[in-house]
């Protein structure tokens, strides 16, 4: 292949999805463009010589064989019964790249997040539940930009195989040697998880919060307590317990109404017959 016969070799790629790689390790550099505008070939020279530094990050997993992204079918049926293992949240596929890598000209140092106060955090916005907040240091030797990525580990009743990303921020671009603080927030949904037996979202008592820059690549982690009493929005149905209460309730309130208006029905006819019956002796009378 072309590939392995060059001596420094730069791959770029433009397609709309995953790529399988089996030559990977053959390439100097890969840059994944996905479907860029009209000024895509810009952008790959500014990147490739230096003037920008990328700060982009996989939104899918590169899957190390097709075997790893495709569920089997038969002819052309697909049964989607994979659920919720996707993508990075199946932990049997193999990745050539995981979910939400991505490389720049520098290198960043977390501090360990601590939760803060939402209503006291200018930019949380007004349905945040939790937030935490941590120190990004670039300690590289150029100016560079990040994604913080933040993954909750649901406790085993949630059925997720594996943490899944409910929050991110993209740090602004940090000099060489400073620092800067982003806060991530979450919301009552994106702390929850969805109970088919009971049709609802749950919010569970804890979670833990693991913090990296990718799925694969976590740098710290720590558990969070959440409060109890919130909502995790309107989208919400009702449970079957629920449903059962309500039905119980109405037959508690209608059936004496209709035994009533039977009763009471009943009472005014033979009131009605006892009149006839009077008049009818008068005038016999």
């Amino acid at each position: 292949m072309a590939v392995s016969a060059a001596k420094q070799t730069v791959v770029l790629i433009q397609a709309p999805g995953a790529v399988v790689m089996p030559w990977k390790k053959s390439a100097d550099a890969i840059l994944m463009m996905f479907l860029g505008g009209e000024e895509t070939g810009t952008a790959w020279a500014r990147i490739l010589f230096g003037d920008e530094a990328p700060a982009g990050r996989l939104p899918i997993m590169m899957p190390l064989t097709e075997a790893d992204s495709i569920k089997p079918g038969t002819d052309l049926n697909v049964d989607y019964d994979e659920g919720l293992r996707t993508s990075y949240r199946n932990p049997s596929f193999k990745d050539a790249f995981p979910f939400g890598h991505g490389l720049t000209y520098t290198t960043f140092e977390y501090s360990q997040p601590v939760l803060g106060n939402c209503t006291l955090e200018a930019s949380a916005p007004v349905d945040a539940y939790v937030c935490l907040r941590l120190a990004v240091r670039n300690v590289g030797r150029r100016a560079g930009r990040t994604v913080v990525q933040c993954y909750l580990e649901m406790p085993a009743e949630a059925g997720y195989a594996t943490p899944i990303l409910r929050g991110f921020r993209k740090t602004g671009i940090i000099p060489a040697n400073d620092s800067e603080s982003v806060l991530l927030h979450f919301n009552a949904r994106e702390l929850s998880f969805y109970d088919p037996a009971f049709q609802q979202w749950i919010v569970p008592s804890h979670v833990r919060a693991l913090v990296g820059e990718s799925s694969r690549d976590i740098r710290l982690s720590m558990m969070i307590k959440i409060p109890q009493g919130s909502s995790p929005g309107p989208a919400r149905r009702w449970s079957a317990f629920w449903w059962l209460i309500a039905v119980l309730v109405a037959i508690a309130v209608i059936v004496p109404f209709i035994s009533y208006t039977v009763i009471r029905r009943k009472r005014d006819d033979a009131s009605s017959e006892d009149s006839s019956a009077e008049l009818s002796s008068e005038f016999s009378g």
